[in-house]
């Protein structure tokens, strides 16, 4: 019955969460995606958190999580509220018909343009979105990829980008060893003392330091003893171009070089020119977006 279900599930529950040797934490709660509405799952997520137990972020099991944003900022879906639109710069709705698929929230984008914003939709077909932007780019279907490279060629050919903000908060100053295009790691240079140190050696990423020309652990990592970001305190100023060579833990000299310096070797073969007829995409088109997305203070793009 019922009864009987909900009492052998309430006593599995109490039994877990106060076994000392498995806690709230290795209780796991399922609620479902919340597709059809949040009120169906809300009271099973309020009922986890006063737990403390696990849930299972929805995207993952379903297929759709943006893996690349949940590994390097532990959030599957990083964003804001859609009144964040009315103060954008540029918002840009890359695959997006918020004006169908968002009805209650789209007022924001559109009056979004009366305090300067300028909205621009990358679709294949003129949606009703589109007819309200300030320019809709049309694009052959399944060429987004290649677009998107083409605009990040743009935006390193035209040093469009932000050096400052690219050392600090992202991984391209880190040191790549040019042979096996694998990141310089902390466990190629130093052999722990301890052999529970191992895990956190293979976390931790180096950058050529500026400032004494040698290379440099940078914090922040997985691995890292210092969770901090603030590079000035350490004395490490990294540099985004450049060669050297490395003495690796076995005594081997390898060449090593900068992601940044990788990215921009890979991205050459993807020049407005060249892509043009793979996106449908005139290159003067993708020199504006480029400029669109790298230079105002405030750019919002959402995928769609």
């Amino acid at each position: 019955s019922w009864d009987e279900a909900a009492g052998e599930v309430a006593q599995t529950i109490w039994e877990v969460v106060t076994d000392p040797k498995k806690g709230p934490e290795k209780l796991t709660v399922h609620a479902g995606t919340g597709l059809l509405t949040e009120g169906r799952r809300g009271g099973v997520l309020r009922f986890s958190t006063m737990l403390g137990s696990s849930r299972i972020y929805p995207s993952s099991y379903l297929g759709d999580m943006f893996s690349g944003a949940a590994v390097a900022y532990g959030e599957g879906n990083v964003g804001c509220t859609y009144d964040f639109m009315y103060n954008a710069d540029t918002a840009i709705f890359w695959g997006g018909n918020p004006s169908v698929s968002r009805i209650p929230d789209a007022h924001f984008v559109w009056e979004g343009k009366y305090n300067g914003a300028k909205v621009i939709v990358i679709t294949p077909e003129f949606n009703a979105s589109a007819k309200s932007a300030d320019i809709w780019i049309p694009i052959k279907a399944g060429a987004d990829n290649i677009l998107a490279a083409s605009v990040i060629y743009e935006i390193i050919k035209e040093k469009l980008y932000k050096p400052e903000f690219m050392k600090i908060f992202t991984d391209l100053p880190f040191l790549v060893i040019k042979d096996t295009k694998k990141l310089l790691r902390r466990s190629d240079i130093e052999k722990p003392a301890k052999p529970e140190d191992e895990e956190k050696f293979h976390e931790e990423f180096y950058v050529m330091n500026k400032n004494t020309e040698e290379i440099a652990l940078m914090p922040g990592t997985e691995g890292s003893e210092h969770k901090s970001i603030r590079l000035n305190d350490l004395g490490i100023d990294p540099e985004l171009e450049g060669e050297w060579d490395v003495e690796l833990l076995n005594g081997d000299d390898v060449e090593v070089t900068t992601v940044f310096e990788m990215l921009k070797e890979n991205i050459e073969q993807f020049s407005p020119e060249n892509t043009q007829e793979q996106t449908g995409v005139h290159p003067d088109t993708v020199k504006m977006l480029a400029r669109d997305i790298a230079l105002p203070k405030v750019v919002s793009i959402t995928t769609g």
